[in-house]
């Protein structure tokens, strides 16, 4: 069976949402850092604990699209 196209859209759009948002709160880390007068080094730092926290509220977010795909009559099927 065919996927329809808004299946496709879904699927390839997921993982785009997914770093934009862990890069949307990796960047509002180090613009808070640099705003406190943080040093580059800090700012650096709160970049990566900014990446840190978002990879795992995408992780909490998304739990069932974490590694394991789902049958294509489910993800068609599903509203």
């Amino acid at each position: 069976m065919e996927r329809s196209d808004a299946a496709t859209q879904q699927q390839q759009l997921l993982p785009r949402l997914k770093v934009a948002f862990v890069v949307l709160v990796a960047v509002s880390a180090g613009l808070i850092a640099a705003y406190a007068d943080g040093s580059f080094r800090e700012a650096l730092f709160a970049v990566g604990g900014g990446t840190l926290v978002g990879v795992g509220l995408v992780w909490i977010a998304f739990p069932s699209s974490s590694g394991e795909s789902e049958s294509p009559d489910r993800s068609v099927n599903r509203r």
